[in-house]
């Protein structure tokens, strides 16, 4: 015999998967559209500010979207900096916590992980914060050693 709090949870996981799915057949038909979604809400949280209320970093240039090739990489966006440019690779979730996934793929493309309920100013906060850890690494890695 099944005991209660083993239906209930049960329920709850079914009830849970059910939301996710029907979500993501109201953004499209599948993970893809998500995914794209979520791209085109972190080049407009970019592309629409106004410099006056809105400060970026003095050494970021700007962003843009990868090129077909860049694409197949594993790269979603590509941040222009003053020391060279940034790959970031964009995972969106409908409904997950994604503090604890990893920050690195496979092929060293930094992640940033959106959710697409996130406001703009949110997304900016996690892209511009990956972004600067990955400046840092960038301008560490072409410091010159001395000794």
């Amino acid at each position: 015999m099944v005991g209660k709090k083993y239906r209930r949870r049960n329920r709850q996981k079914r009830k849970h998967a059910f939301s996710y799915q029907s979500a993501i057949h109201k953004v499209g038909s599948d993970g893809r559209a998500v995914g794209r979604a979520g791209e085109e809400r972190v080049l407009k949280a970019f592309l629409h500010i106004n410099p006056k209320y809105i400060r970026l970093p003095s050494w970021w240039r700007g962003i843009r979207m990868a090129t077909p090739e860049e694409d197949a990489r594993g790269i979603d966006h590509v941040v222009h900096t003053d020391s060279g440019d940034i790959f970031i690779q964009i995972k969106t979730s409908l409904h997950k916590d994604t503090d604890r996934w990893p920050k690195r793929n496979d092929r060293d493309v930094a992640i940033v992980y959106i959710n697409l309920k996130d406001s703009d100013a949110e997304i900016r906060k996690r892209v511009l914060k990956t972004v600067m850890c990955e400046h840092k690494r960038v301008l560490f890695a072409q410091k010159p050693k001395t000794g």
